[in-house]
């Protein structure tokens, strides 16, 4: 893996794990924060996934 390649991974990374505060109490925001968080959590363990496949070949 190139540095600008861990690098944008580790940044992918962070804001994945960063959580972002609800801006009101509607019950459609809850459930798009809820189904994004997961959504950005998929596309960062198949990024993952696929530099750990490259390493190994």
């Amino acid at each position: 893996m190139s540095t600008s390649q861990k690098k944008k991974f580790q940044a992918d990374l962070q804001s994945s794990n960063s959580v972002v505060c609800y801006n009101t109490k509607s019950p459609i925001e809850r459930k798009f924060h809820v189904i994004y968080t997961h959504e950005n959590l998929k596309e960062v363990q198949a990024k993952f996934r696929l530099q750990l496949i490259g390493m190994h070949h």
